[in-house]
């Protein structure tokens, strides 16, 4: 009896044996990968979110000055002009017959025309204008924004293929150039003049 006691304590007092130390080490070592795994994904989508909202922000920012140009006193255009591109798409007899039906002549030429005038032109560089279609990008330098990047700014006017003209498509891109990926944030929208509401 003796005997059995002593070979019943001496068992528990061995320890792990080697295969549960592996095993332990391996779960171990498993909830640690996960856990550094899950925090490199939390501030790559902290850090890609944080530039989305920059990128909306910019947009946003240039979209509420056309905007201000789309209703400011300025763009109210004379009678007689306004009478000339309310009647760019040839309901009335006053100017246009149906065949003059003009995209140039619309209300959202003029916008387009303000727009292009009153945003700072040094800021911006036009790349492949059409007649009804201007695309504009500018750099925006990592001081004007909290991230450190520079971004491009993309901004396309196009005057709708729509009687009766006066609706002007806007379509912007924030661009990152440094990294050869999708924009960082597009936005597609559709401005009309306040003098559209006079026609």
């Amino acid at each position: 009896m003796l005997q059995l006691k002593s070979k019943l304590q001496r068992s528990t007092e061995e320890g792990f044996t080697l295969l549960e130390t592996l095993v332990a080490m391996l779960v171990a070592t498993t909830f640690v990968a996960a856990t550094m795994q899950a925090m490199v994904i939390a501030a790559y989508s902290r850090i890609r979110a944080q530039e989305t909202s920059e990128a909306t922000a910019l947009i946003q920012e240039d979209l509420e000055e056309v905007k201000f140009i789309a209703t400011k006193e300025r763009y109210n255009p004379s009678e007689t002009e306004l009478d000339h591109r309310c009647d760019a798409n040839g309901d009335n007899d006053r100017k246009f017959d149906k065949n003059d039906a003009n995209r140039d002549e619309g209300l959202a030429d003029g916008l387009r025309d303000e727009v292009l005038e009153e945003t700072e032109r040094d800021r911006y560089e036009i790349t492949n204008p059409t007649d009804y279609k201007t695309i504009y990008s500018r750099e925006v330098e990592s001081d004007e924004i909290e991230i450190g990047k520079n971004y491009v700014l993309k901004r396309t006017l196009n005057i709708a293929d729509k009687e009766p003209y006066n609706v002007l498509e806007l379509e912007y891109e924030v661009i990152n150039p440094q990294e050869d990926e999708d924009p960082v944030a597009e936005m597609y929208t559709e401005v009309i003049p306040d003098a559209a509401f006079e026609c």
